[in-house]
């Protein structure tokens, strides 16, 4: 596999088992179940990139900034620090409160902001808005430019809003996002609205576990475009201070 530039997780064991890292100006799908550590996995990328130097910008239509922080901060992260050195930036949308121009205020705040790093918390929430729905129905008009509106099955016009946000982030220099989607363990789809494994250049799969009486966290690359990577599942720990992934192949579960 040729050289590249990559984004590097930061986090202990990923990058092992990325080979390096993930490809820069990728966009990548992060999904799980409730409470299977997408989004402190994904906070973890972004504060390790502020580490670096690197800009990151957290978008959630699910919980409010101040919750945000505190989380953030019951890892002994400084978020507010970074934010005040213009590092790191959340918006929390307010479906209510923002209304239909929800969806152009974040690509707006992704296109202006010069981020390095993005994530956004997450794609079931995005999808599930009625609001979005006129959204996708004015995305059609634009594309195809068709004078009179597309009236088309509902789920079509969620997977063309999803659309529409990987290609975009797909095009932003030095770029490198993550989109978070839950699922249920027993889906037979890597994500909520179906498309979105398709599309995005990799995807990560938090899987939690229940074997007996123990509660199992395993993370799987199940695909990542450029790059090779391991193939399996692997455990890793919400410790502390931070995400851990075991790479020792004796805990590999094949």
């Amino acid at each position: 596999m040729m050289d590249m530039e990559r984004t590097k997780t930061g986090i202990k064991g990923l990058d092992e088992l990325l080979h390096g890292g993930i490809p820069k100006g990728a966009v990548i799908l992060i999904s799980g179940s409730p409470g299977s550590g997408k989004s402190i996995l994904s906070m973890q990328i972004l504060v390790n990139g502020c580490k670096m130097g690197e800009k990151g910008l957290y978008v959630s239509f699910e919980q409010p900034y101040e919750d945000i922080v505190k989380q953030a901060k019951a890892f002994g992260w400084d978020v507010e620090g970074y934010i005040k050195k213009g590092l790191l930036k959340i918006l929390s949308f307010d479906f209510v409160r923002e209304g239909y121009e929800l969806y152009n205020k974040m690509i707006s705040e992704i296109k202006s902001g010069n981020y390095n790093r993005v994530v956004i918390d997450s794609l079931t929430a995005l999808e599930n808005h009625p609001a979005l729905l006129i959204e996708a129905e004015r995305l059609d008009v634009r594309v195809t430019q068709k004078k009179v509106k597309f009236m088309g099955h509902e789920g079509w016009l969620r997977r063309a809003i999803i659309t529409h946000l990987i290609n975009m982030l797909r095009n932003e220099k030095n770029l490198t996002a993550f989109l978070l989607s839950e699922i249920q363990e027993d889906s037979n789809q890597l994500s909520s609205d179906g498309i979105s494994e398709f599309l995005c250049d990799g995807v990560i799969v938090l899987h939690y576990l229940s074997i007996g009486s123990e509660e199992n966290r395993m993370l799987e690359i199940r695909k990542m475009r450029f790059t090779d990577h391991e193939k399996g599942l692997f455990p890793f720990d919400i410790k502390a201070k931070e995400i851990e992934v075991n790479t020792d192949p004796t805990m590999l579960i094949k």
